[in-house]
């Protein structure tokens, strides 16, 4: 009964805003910890290295969901996985609210992270499934664009919140998000027609949501086909491309490096340079709104453009605003200076981590690009637990303005790598156009 109910649910336009929606959600999630540092730092007088490894738990925890959570979904259904998922993250985010030491959010953040992950894959794969064949483009793009909003949101929050009420209410208000979340989800979102279409005894639920959503009839996968082993995976990339693979891990590793890094540790290097909690808390504010409104302009300028031209131009961009942070980012410059400058790197950092992907789906070769993909993003993921984990450990070596600079080389040897990575691609292009 409860199977014929939900399938009468879906809807065109609230199916995809439930999860894009959930997708906001997340990105609360990721920021909530960096902003709050500063304050957790202030009420448990302990230092910021001690709370490296909560700050980095969250990512290991969804580098572990997001693999884990591929291989549930394809047993039990992605609706089911993505629900109780939904669920986990809040209550976990509210049990982050009663710690009383940096052990304790490491634990809450490691299962959060958990449930990120859990639902991050199957969510992508719904956006696309559940989206009539016209509007995927912009359901997927709106899906890109909803995590940095979930983080603009949440340094916005924050700054309002903690100098009044604490870092434990942020926590408790960002648990609370998940309500809505779930019960939107809940409501409104189909099981997946692609696992559906696995499950002969649910035809009919899957011939309902094709019908109600507009999509086209989703075929089973063939039983015969087989993956790789990922080792031998692996080694083909290197074989097919050697130059093209090995930039594109390097590009992935070090622009993921870069974004955890300076997501996780830049309103604690702001506070450190004498600023007042409220802006330290909310300094990302303007780094993320320019983020989610460039990334659609980002994608129309690399269509113009081309991919290589566009990527180099933002990773300067944000290398140049780093520059200029650990240049002259203090309390005389001011907070319109600064934000400006944060503003200037997340214009950046659209256009590199838009292309970034981008690069990676038109740089292998077909047979390989699905694992060349997945490779080169579980290569980010590491990445980023790397940045988020070592971040402060620079910083209280090289102080703030050391913490800048090293920003600001990650983004030079992306550059250097990204241009030895277009001259290989030139170079295959050459070679297999015909004499």
């Amino acid at each position: 009964m409860a199977g014929s109910v939900l399938a009468a649910r879906p809807h065109p336009f609230w199916s995809i805003l439930s999860i894009l929606l959930m997708f906001v959600f997340s990105g609360v999630a990721v920021q909530i910890l960096p902003v709050a540092v500063p304050a957790i730092v202030s009420d448990w007088k302990v230092a910021a290295t001690a709370l490296a490894a909560p700050v980095s738990a969250v990512l290991v925890g969804s580098a572990i969901g997001t693999v884990v959570g591929g291989v549930i979904s394809d047993i039990i259904g992605r609706r089911p996985l993505i629900a109780g998922s939904i669920a986990l993250l809040g209550v976990f985010m509210g049990l982050t609210a009663f710690a009383t030491a940096p052990l304790h959010i490491t634990l809450t953040m490691l299962v959060a992270g958990l449930a990120m992950g859990f639902f991050f894959s199957p969510g992508m794969a719904l956006v696309a499934e559940l989206s009539p064949l016209a509007r995927r483009p912009l359901a997927i793009s709106l899906t890109v664009a909803s995590l940095p909003l979930g983080l603009t949101l949440c340094s916005l929050t924050a700054a309002a919140m903690l100098p009044v009420m604490g870092w434990k209410m942020l926590f408790l208000a960002g648990a609370a998000l998940a309500v809505p979340c779930f019960l939107l989800f809940v409501l409104f979102v189909p099981e997946s027609p692609g696992f559906l279409a696995t499950k002969p005894d649910r035809a009919a639920e899957r011939e309902g949501v094709e019908a109600r959503l507009s999509l086209p009839v989703s075929e089973p996968p063939s039983p015969e086909h087989a993956h790789a082993p990922l080792g031998k995976r692996f080694a083909q990339l290197f074989t097919a491309a050697p130059v093209t693979t090995a930039c594109l891990f390097v590009l992935f590793l070090t622009t993921n490096m870069f974004g955890n890094m300076a997501l996780s540790w830049i309103p604690t290097a702001i506070s450190k340079l004498g600023f007042s909690l409220a802006f330290s808390s909310g300094s990302l504010a303007s780094w993320t709104t320019v983020t989610v409104l460039f990334t659609p302009v980002a994608g129309w300028l690399m269509g113009r453009y081309g991919l290589g031209i566009v990527c180099a131009v933002a990773l300067a961009i944000s290398g140049i605003a780093m520059v200029l942070m650990g240049t002259y980012a203090s309390v005389a410059l001011g907070q319109a200076s600064v934000s400006g400058m944060m503003a200037l790197s997340g214009l950046g950092c659209a256009g590199f981590v838009t292309a970034v992907y981008t690069l990676s789906a038109v740089s292998f070769p077909d047979r390989l690009r699905a694992s060349g993909i997945g490779i080169c993003d579980a290569i980010g993921r590491v990445g980023g637990v790397l940045g988020a984990y070592f971040g402060v450990q620079f910083m209280a070596a090289g102080g703030p303005h050391g913490f800048f600079y090293l920003l600001a080389g990650l983004m030079a040897a992306s550059l250097v790598f990204l241009l030895v990575l277009e001259s290989a691609n030139k170079a295959a292009r050459q070679t297999a156009a015909p004499a």
